[in-house]
């Protein structure tokens, strides 16, 4: 994105009387952000001045000081807050935000990753903590990422995660109206492709649950290291539309994972809201059993648990109640891995260790994509059949040709 110049001259002014901008820290979709400090106080805080086209229109400018007012009431140890809002001479509106103080969570994914399990807990637990938070309030955060969450170190040694710039986030009641005064509707939609859930990347009617969407892709590069896929921001957005996510352990061989995280991941991602946890909430006390009762928590999420170190054995999650069950099966380089014999109505999916399919395109009616990928899967079902009744049921009737598995394409219609 290209940068106004014109906004560098910002650095030494006074905002408000009161705020004096020091440095640019950060651009993106609705602002830039600077860092500032109090001129009496000499207390440091970050403040973000929109892009003027954002509050163009008047209804939507008393839009944003309901949300901004809204967002001000953020008080929790997991969230830095909106503290001020004012409006500069040329009209251009700013937040003021707390400055947390301690790195961004991107540079200790940088240096850190994969995180061992209970560091990765303890990180988790907080921001779901503080999402609930917001979202008890009304709020959602819309543009949860890793560089929106920054890590500070307490006096102990511990560790406190705070999501910073709710000054983007928008009220949960009218996230699914299409009013002309809604700030996502001001001809964009706001997000990171990466970590965008599915409704949102559509444009479609959204929730506090996008913000869990974003939280599982943090949380698959906790685990891993990396990111789920591989691409731009266009290719992205369509995997998070439309490819299952990776099984740990054929994304990220040298990841040892535990396979009740894995699979609470795993669900924080899954492409239907409604299979989402149904808060952040939720989804601590998913963590908590997780910790407190094993077992548990495995029948929770639909994971059968063996002895098999953690990141050697990829989880089978079950589909929701009356839905078939999907049971990820990794191939390795060298070789196919027959998917087991399953209950009757189960889809058996192969993850290739090298996967080359082709994304869909988006569609602007999401009706293309269900075709699409049921056509696919019964492609790939009438290939197996034949194969099966072609080779027999012995063990070399489950290895199809290597160059069936690199070749799949899938097309949209």
């Amino acid at each position: 994105m290209t940068v106004d110049p014109e906004s560098d001259r910002l650095i030494g002014t006074v905002l408000g009387s009161r705020y004096r901008i020091e440095a640019r820290v950060g651009h993106g979709a609705m602002g830039t952000v600077y860092r500032a400090r109090h001129v009496e106080v000499g207390r440091a805080f970050a403040i973000k001045v929109l892009h003027p086209r954002l509050l163009g229109d008047e209804r939507v400018r008393r839009r944003f000081a309901r949300e901004a007012a809204l967002a001000g009431s953020l008080h929790h140890g997991n969230v830095a807050s909106v503290v001020d809002v004012g409006e500069m001479l040329d009209g251009r509106r700013y937040l003021v935000m707390e400055c947390a103080e301690g790195e961004p969570l991107l540079d200790l994914l940088v240096r850190d990753a994969p995180l061992p399990p209970a560091r990765f807990v303890t990180i988790v637990r907080q921001l779901c903590s503080g999402l609930a938070h917001a979202h008890d309030l009304g709020l959602i955060h819309r543009d949860l990422k890793p560089e929106n969450v920054i890590v500070e170190c307490d006096v102990d040694g511990s560790e406190r995660p705070r999501i910073v710039d709710f000054g983007v986030a928008i009220v949960r009641e009218d996230a699914s109206s299409s009013r002309s005064d809604r700030l996502t509707t001001a001809g964009l939609v706001i997000g990171t492709p990466q970590y965008m859930a599915p409704e949102h990347a559509t444009g479609a009617p959204i929730d506090h649950r996008i913000d869990l969407f974003a939280l599982g892709v943090m949380c698959f590069e906790m685990l891993t290291g990396i990111p789920p896929y591989d691409g731009d921001g266009v290719d992205l957005a369509r995997a998070n539309l439309m490819i299952e996510t990776p099984v740990m352990s054929v994304r990220a061989p040298h990841a040892r994972v535990d396979p009740l995280l894995e699979a609470f991941t795993r669900r924080l991602m899954m492409k239907s809201r409604d299979d989402r946890p149904a808060s952040a909430k939720a989804a601590r006390e998913l963590l908590d059993l997780i910790e407190r009762d094993r077992p548990a928590a495995a029948a929770a999420l639909g994971v059968e648990l063996d002895d098999a170190p953690p990141g050697r054995a990829a989880p089978s999650p079950r589909g929701p109640p009356d839905r078939p069950a999907f049971h990820l099966m990794a191939t390795s380089p060298g070789g196919w891995a027959a998917p087991p014999r399953g209950a009757s109505g189960a889809v058996q999916v192969a993850v290739a260790a090298e996967p080359t399919e082709r994304i869909l395109p988006v569609r602007s009616h999401r009706v293309g994509y269900v075709i699409a990928a049921a056509a696919a899967l019964a492609v790939l079902a009438t290939m197996a059949l034949a194969l099966v009744q072609r080779h027999g049921a012995g063990p070399e009737a489950a290895k199809p040709p290597a160059a069936a598995v690199q070749q799949v394409e899938l097309r949209g219609p």
